[in-house]
C-alpha cells in the first residue's frame, strides 16, 4: 500500500481540526446565555434595591449607596460569580432614586480567547407616587393543608417592610391594616357580642356563622349587610354549622383579626402566632374582608372614621393567600366534592367569585395569591382576582416574599422608572 497515496484517515483527521472551533462556539453561546440571565437577575435585584431606597424618604449618602449594594447582593445570592466595578446610590433633583451598577461577570469558556470578563451596565430608577389613603386586609388561610412548612412565618420580615414602607407613603394618617386569618370561620371577636342574634354562648371563641341567603342570582349568598340589619348566630365547635363533628368543626383560628390598625407591629405580632388547623371556607373569609371594607360597616371596627366613604381618596385593597384546598364545601353549601378529597366544589368556588364579583363593583381591589396545593382553584382565584396582575402563583417561601415586595409596586405608592 502506498502511504502517501492513502487518505483513510481523513474524516478523523478534518474532525479533529474542526471540533475545536465547534466547541469553542458552543462555548461562547453558553457564556453569552448566562450573561444574558445574569442581566435579568441584576436588573430584578437593582428595582429592589432603588424600592426599598425609594421607601424611606429619610436615607441619605453614604448609606444609602451600602444598603442598596446590601439588598442587591442578599438577591443576587451567589447565582453566578461576579465582581462589582462600581455602584452608587443616589437622590435624583426630583426625588426619586437612581441606583447605578458596573457588574463584571466571570465567563466559562470565553477565557479561552481572552476575554476574562463580561461587565453588564445597568440602571434603576424609583419614586414615590402622591398617594391616597389606604384600607388593606390580609386573609390569610390557617388551614392545616396551608404551605411548605413555615410558609407564613419566612415571609413576616419582608411583610413588616412592605407595610411600614406603605404606612410611610400614604397621605397623612389615612392608613389602616387588619389581618383576617381563616379556617372554617373567621376569629371576629369575642368582644363583639352585640353583632349576635342571641346572647354569647358559653366559651365562645368570636366567630360567628355564615351568614347565608338566596339574593335572587346566588342561592348562597354573603354580603356585606351591617349587624344592625341581619345579626349573625355565634359559631359553636361540635354544635352549629354543616362542619359540627367533622374534625371537631368548624374550627375558628385561635388568633384573632387583627385590626384595624396602623400599628404594623401589632399585625406582625399576630401573625407570628398562627397555627394550622380546620379546613377552609373562602367565601366566608372574603365576605369578612368586605365588611371590613364596605361603608356600611363605618364606625363598627372601632375608629369612629373608618372604614372611609370616598374611594376617589382611600384605596380599599384586600390580599387573599390560600392554597384553595377545602373539604368544608362537603359538608355545606351544596354538600358536594367535584375533584376529589380536599380540592372543593364548583359551587363552592362559584360562590367565591359572586361574592369577589360584587366587591369589585364596590372599587374594591383583589390581589389573589395561590399557594400551591389546589389546581382546581386557579382559575377560580383568577377570576376573584381584579386583574392579572393582581394574581399570583406562589411555590415557594422565596415567592411569597418577592410577592410581598411586588405589592408595593402594585398599589402605586412606589414606582419604578426604567
Amino acid at each position: 500500500m502506498n502511504f502517501a497515496s492513502d487518505r483513510t484517515g481523513n474524516v478523523a483527521m478534518m474532525f479533529g481540526l474542526f471540533l475545536f472551533p465547534i466547541l469553542l462556539g458552543a462555548g461562547i453561546a453558553i457564556d453569552f446565555t448566562r450573561r444574558s440571565e445574569a442581566n435579568a437577575l441584576i436588573l430584578e435585584s437593582l428595582d429592589a434595591a432603588s424600592l426599598k431606597i425609594a421607601s424611606d424618604p429619610d436615607l441619605q449618602n453614604p448609606e444609602m449607596t451600602e444598603l442598596a449594594k446590601s439588598i442587591f447582593q442578599s438577591n443576587i445570592n451567589n447565582s453566578f460569580p461576579y465582581e462589582i466595578n462600581s455602584f452608587v446610590a443616589a437622590r435624583t433633583e426630583d426625588g426619586n432614586i437612581k441606583v447605578n451598577a458596573d457588574i463584571g461577570l466571570e465567563p466559562l469558556f470565553l477565557k479561552v480567547v481572552g476575554v476574562n470578563k463580561l461587565n453588564i451596565v445597568q440602571k434603576s430608577e424609583a419614586g414615590v407616587r402622591n398617594g391616597k389613603g389606604l384600607e388593606l386586609v390580609i386573609a390569610f388561610d390557617t388551614t392545616a393543608s396551608m404551605g411548605f412548612g413555615n410558609t407564613w412565618q419566612t415571609a413576616l420580615s419582608t411583610l413588616e417592610e412592605v407595610l411600614e414602607s406603605l404606612g410611610k407613603l400614604v397621605d397623612g394618617d389615612d392608613f389602616h391594616i387588619t389581618l383576617v386569618p381563616f379556617s372554617d370561620r373567621v376569629p371576629v371577636g369575642v368582644g363583639r357580642t352585640s353583632w349576635l342574634t342571641t346572647a354569647a354562648p358559653a366559651g365562645w371563641n368570636g366567630c360567628f356563622e355564615p351568614r347565608e341567603a338566596v339574593d335572587g342570582t346566588y342561592q348562597w349568598a354573603l354580603d356585606d349587610e351591617p349587624p344592625a340589619s341581619r345579626a349573625f348566630d355565634a359559631s359553636v365547635r361540635n354544635v352549629t354549622g354543616g362542619l359540627a363533628g367533622y374534625n371537631n368543626g368548624p374550627v375558628c383560628p385561635s388568633v384573632s383579626l387583627t385590626g384595624p390598625t396602623d400599628e404594623v407591629s401589632d399585625i406582625i405580632d399576630a401573625a407570628a402566632n398562627f397555627s394550622n388547623g380546620g379546613t377552609g371556607r373562602f367565601d366566608v373569609a372574603m365576605a369578612w374582608s368586605w365588611r371590613l371594607l364596605s361603608p356600611k360597616w363605618r364606625g363598627l371596627w372601632g375608629p369612629s372614621d373608618y372604614p372611609a366613604l370616598d374611594t376617589e381618596k382611600t384605596r380599599k385593597v384586600v390580599v387573599f393567600v390560600t392554597d384553595g384546598r377545602t373539604e368544608a364545601y362537603t359538608h355545606e353549601l351544596s354538600m358536594m366534592r367535584s375533584w376529589g378529597y380536599n380540592q372543593g366544589s364548583t359551587d363552592g368556588f362559584d360562590n367565591l367569585v359572586y361574592l369577589c364579583d360584587r366587591m369589585k363593583n364596590d372599587d374594591i381591589e383583589i390581589f389573589m395569591y395561590r399557594i400551591n396545593g389546589n389546581p382546581h382553584a386557579e382559575n377560580y382565584m383568577q377570576d376573584c382576582a381584579s386583574s392579572d396582575d393582581h394574581y399570583e402563583f406562589i411555590n415557594n417561601n422565596a415567592q411569597l416574599e418577592l410577592a410581598f415586595r411586588d405589592l408595593l409596586v402594585q398599589l402605586e405608592s412606589l414606582r419604578l422608572y426604567q
